[in-house]
């Protein structure tokens, strides 16, 4: 009787990392991050995260012998934005969104992705890394069948959850209060005439794009019968964007 030895070879590939430079040309760079040894030459699979918040993805990768290792990209850090997604139309986690973040010089474009290669699974927020760039001027979000979403004038730093087909949140004045703002745009001061409100304690609350209160300005009874208010914001700190008033 004849018999048959199967031999099952296994084939390992040792990780590799590369650098992707303008020209569109990709460089190994593997030896130099020390990513070699990650899991003992035996690298299966890795995941991409900014576990610090400090706009630098770092990733965790995974050997094949239970051999697991998080490495940290110390290269740098910086300020960051996280934008989480909440889809209502086709998928709850917007898998396959894109969005283009810009701040200043930099110009960054994501897309939602459940993971790469064959067993990993990806941070699903969007992580953005701004820099030293203390501002968002714009979030354009491609939804896929709804509407592109723009947002302005976001702080670094923040933890922003967006959900398909919602405006920003941010309530418009009673009719019975008029008035005008100048000069628009504006750089350290505006005013605001008050047309047709009557004597009465008014607040004055300034908004950024993201329908956060940026700035509180309490008016008293008097001061609203003057039909002028003087606002001075040079001690606010505000970045520039687009912002809200309601009285």
């Amino acid at each position: 009787m004849n018999s048959t030895i199967k031999i099952v070879l296994l084939i390992f590939l040792l990780p590799a990392f590369f650098n992707l430079y303008s020209q569109q040309t990709f460089t190994p760079v593997t030896s130099q991050v020390g990513i070699s040894v990650a899991v003992d030459n035996m690298g299966q699979d890795c995941a991409w995260a900014d576990i610090d918040n400090d706009g630098a993805i770092d990733f965790f990768a995974s050997g094949h012998w239970s051999i697991q290792k998080l490495y940290e990209n110390q290269y740098c850090p910086n300020n960051f934005l996280v934008l989480n997604l909440v889809g209502t139309e086709l998928n709850r986690d917007a898998i396959g969104i894109k969005v283009k973040v810009k701040a200043s010089d930099i110009e960054i474009f994501r897309t939602v992705i459940a993971g790469d290669g064959g067993n990993n699974f990806n941070s699903l927020p969007l992580e953005f890394g701004l820099g030293q760039n203390t501002n968002i001027d714009l979030i354009e979000i491609y939804w896929t069948n709804s509407p592109m979403q723009t947002i302005t004038n976001v702080a670094a730093n923040s933890f922003l959850t967006v959900t398909e087909g919602d405006p920003v949140n941010i309530e418009e004045n009673s009719d019975d209060i008029v008035f005008e703002c100048y000069p628009n745009p504006f750089t350290k001061n505006f005013s605001v005439k008050l047309k047709n409100s009557e004597s009465a304690d008014l607040n004055l609350d300034l908004f950024d794009g993201t329908g956060k209160l940026m700035v509180q300005y309490s008016v008293s009874a008097e001061e609203s019968m003057k039909r002028y208010i003087n606002l001075n914001l040079e001690k606010n700190n505000l970045n520039n964007g687009i912002y809200f008033l309601k009285i």
